[in-house]
């Protein structure tokens, strides 16, 4: 068996998440300082801070950042309990063309926001809902985590290609209903 202390697992994915565990009843801590909390969820432009790439085909840029820690319980027999917490950022390389700043296009970003949003609830969802065995518990937390990663990833692909990257003003309009929809469900 593996031993858990001081190892450190990087998950760097589309949506640039960063997570490192720890020992036994120590969180796990994150890697990443190097964004800003939304405080109530949504966007605006002053928040875009990173350097502007005048190379890319794209008008804007949002980089979020899903975190997590989470401590453990021992329980009977085999098994932990884990209380898991996790947090958005918004990075501090998203940016903006300053010439292309709108209301629409701040829309489309914030779709963007709102699967990292997204991701991180359904993560904790399954995280309490799982059971974990001592043996393995920082393995398939990470494994959850993945999968949920990979979920929004293939949605944000989805997002992007049906919107057109929000030049389709009606499919955005779908998608802004959908993802109302999703985030009051959650």
């Amino acid at each position: 068996m593996k031993s858990i202390g001081d190892k450190v697992i990087y998950v760097v994915l589309s949506l640039c998440i960063f997570a490192a565990l720890s020992t036994l009843k120590v969180s796990a801590q994150t890697l990443d300082s190097t964004g800003k909390t939304i405080p109530d969820g949504k966007l605006e432009w002053n928040y875009y801070t990173g350097q502007v790439d005048y190379n890319s085909r794209y008008w804007a840029n949002t980089n979020c950042g899903i975190n997590y820690k989470f401590s453990i319980i021992p329980t009977f027999n085999d098994t932990v309990k884990i209380l898991l917490h996790s947090w958005i950022v918004l990075k501090n390389d998203s940016w903006v063309l300053p010439d292309k700043k709108s209301n629409e296009l701040l829309e489309h970003e914030q779709g963007h926001l709102d699967f990292a949003i997204l991701c991180s609830l359904e993560f904790e969802k399954v995280v309490k809902s799982s059971t974990f065995l001592k043996i393995n518990y920082s393995q398939k937390i990470d494994s959850l985590f993945k999968v949920t990663l990979n979920k929004y990833k293939m949605l944000e692909v989805q997002y992007d290609t049906e919107t057109n990257h929000m030049l389709d003003r009606n499919k955005q309009a779908e998608w802004n209903k959908t993802l109302e929809t999703m985030l009051k469900s959650q």
